[in-house]
């Protein structure tokens, strides 16, 4: 992270603003661009201040209608003060772009044309 005047948290000062117009804008974005099918997998962690990781599943639940959450444990780095266990998770969020419908009737026929 930086100090460069194209950072989203400079681009949108308020975290409302921010999870509106950057993190939902790339979350949709990212539907657009994924091909059928597709996954988008995000690494979050909700921070002392946002719940980071709450919004963006919300959002790419609302925007994907589904959602998978694996936990990736990590080791609690000294620097890291207020964390008091040893280690410490972070959340992998997972979503993939649905088929169209009659791909997806395709499939659950066990056939993939």
């Amino acid at each position: 992270y930086g100090h460069c005047a194209l950072q989203s948290y400079l681009r949108f000062p308020s975290y409302d603003q921010w999870r509106q117009e950057f993190l939902r804008a790339a979350i949709l974005q990212s539907l657009r661009l994924l091909k059928t099918g597709g996954f988008l997998a995000l690494n979050v962690a909700d921070s002392r201040r946002f719940p980071l990781a709450a919004d963006t599943r919300a959002i790419m639940d609302e925007v994907f209608g589904n959602v998978a959450v694996y936990e990736l444990r990590m080791r609690r780095l000294p620097s890291y003060g207020h964390f008091e266990a040893a280690h410490r998770t972070e959340q992998i969020l997972v979503a993939r772009k649905p088929f169209s419908g009659r791909r997806r009737a395709a499939i659950r026929r066990g056939s993939s044309g």
